[in-house]
């Protein structure tokens, strides 16, 4: 009988290793053991062992060892494959103005890790417009990004000028914005208010006065500026003015001039007989000519080109000047012939009668003309004897009805 031997080896046990979950995108290496020395390992699926490969949804591989004696063994491995959080980045507001604040929040995921320094959900002021991003982790570790950009917007630089500086009250200056904008609020610094690029405005007591300008950009920014003791409004100049002598008569028409103005620093005075002065008290000698009237006018004006207007009139009064000679000579030789008196001012030459008389109180010579004096002479008799005679004058004054 021949007996022959028979060798029965067993199957390996094959391990394809515990089942695992990845994320979406992550790549794995399966690995089988069990085989032995020499063994090999060969799985479904495409799958090489050892070798990294990227599985593409969740899939169950199965691995077939054989070892060095052909036999086989197989064992099977589930790969969960898990999806990428769908991340999102949002930012309340996404444009903002210089130093403004703004929150960043993250969804889609369990936790948030935002670059330069952002904490989720937290206000910050961001430095300048730039993109964020932020990466979201699941609870199973899968993690995604997304990314905002937040637009921030500068202040508006403002600027404005006005036409004047300085000026008397009450004095109108216009205002105007230099730099663009969609809104304007100006305070004028006397407590009153306006809109618009370019207002004007009546300032109406003396002081100097800030200026302020609050304007809102095409961007929506607002922003404030104010020029400090930017507008100078000062007192407008009051002329006023005295004279003396307060009666002024053709024997003194030499009259002094002071000016009692306020807030004027020049003066320029018009005497009303065609000629003037910029003295500050000046004194002024007028022709000597009676119940003569002169407007006189002064301007006083500032520094600042503002000036008021004065007016006064003033009289040359006449006076009564006269000469009566006590006696004359009427002796042909043009020296002292006749007798008449010598009126230097102040007689109506309309309302005047001489009469001379005798001793025996006759009439010997009367005249209604004051420059026709007596010669001495009477009617056909020629010269009258030497003696005394006696005069009489009627006439009127200029400066009055008084005879």
């Amino acid at each position: 009988m021949l007996l022959i031997l028979t060798t029965v080896n067993p199957n390996p046990v094959i391990d394809a290793g515990a089942d695992f979950a990845v994320c979406d995108g992550d790549a794995v290496t399966l690995s089988g053991s069990g085989a032995g020395l020499g063994g090999t390992y060969t799985w479904d699926g495409g799958v090489t062992d050892g070798v990294a490969f990227t599985p593409a949804a969740t899939t169950t591989y199965t691995v077939t060892g054989t070892d060095a004696n052909g036999c086989e063994g197989t064992d099977d491995i589930t790969v969960t494959v898990n999806p990428l959080p769908t991340v999102t980045a949002t930012a309340v507001p996404d444009e903002i103005c210089e130093d403004a604040t703004l929150v960043l929040t993250g969804g889609g995921a369990d936790t948030y890790v935002w670059d330069g320094g952002v904490v989720d959900g937290v206000s910050f002021t961001p430095g300048s417009t730039a993109i964020y991003t932020v990466t979201g982790t699941t609870a199973g570790g899968c993690t995604n990004t997304d990314d905002v950009m937040v637009t921030v917007h500068p202040l508006p630089e403002i600027t404005f000028t006005a036409d004047q500086l300085q000026g008397c009250a009450p004095f109108e200056i216009n205002f105007a914005s230099l730099t663009d904008g969609i809104a304007f609020e100006w305070a004028f610094g006397d407590g009153s208010t306006a809109t618009g690029e370019t207002p004007s405005h009546v300032y109406s007591t003396a002081g100097l006065y800030d200026v302020t300008l609050t304007l809102t950009s095409p961007a929506g920014c607002e922003n404030t500026v104010t020029y400090d003791n930017y507008i100078d409004i000062v007192p407008q100049p009051i002329a006023a003015f005295r004279y003396s002598p307060d009666d002024i008569t053709v024997n003194d028409i030499e009259v002094d001039f002071t000016h009692e103005s306020m807030y004027a620093d020049s003066y320029i005075w018009d005497f009303g007989d065609g000629t003037g002065s910029e003295a500050e008290h000046p004194s002024h000698l007028y022709p000597a000519v009676g119940n003569k009237e002169y407007r006189i006018r002064l301007r006083a004006i500032s520094d600042y080109g503002c000036e008021d207007m004065v007016e006064q009139y003033i009289t040359i009064k006449d006076a009564l000047l006269y000469f009566i000679p006590n006696t004359f000579t009427p002796d042909g030789n043009s020296f002292n012939d006749e007798f008449k008196p010598v009126f230097y001012s102040g007689i109506d030459i309309y309302n005047y009668h001489l009469m001379m008389f005798n001793r025996w109180g006759e009439m010997v010579f009367e005249s209604y003309d004051a420059t026709y004096g007596w010669d001495g002479t009477y009617g056909d008799m020629g010269l009258v004897e030497d003696g005394v005679y006696v005069w009489r004058i009627e006439f009127k004054e200029t400066m009055s009805e008084t005879s």
